[in-house]
């Protein structure tokens, strides 16, 4: 099993999975890759979290990926 959402961001996007474990838990994991102006280099944010804790803290969480930027350097 494996749920996902795709959020498209300028200028990258997120990605946020479900997936099962063999032992029947479920492991939330979300992405957040960014982009330089140039497309010349990728960050990326990546978070992993058992699914009950990720959904009870969804919303620190999103607060926290939304305040993720990079600066460009002169």
């Amino acid at each position: 099993m494996c749920e996902a959402e795709r959020v498209v961001i300028e200028p990258g996007e997120r990605i946020v999975f479900t997936v099962a474990q063999d032992d029947g838990g479920l492991v939330t994991f979300d992405q957040t890759a960014l982009v330089n102006p140039l497309t010349t280099e990728i960050y990326r944010l990546f978070l992993k979290c058992e699914a009950h804790c990720y959904e009870a803290n969804r919303g620190e969480i999103d607060d926290i990926v939304d305040s993720w930027t990079i600066e460009q350097e002169d």
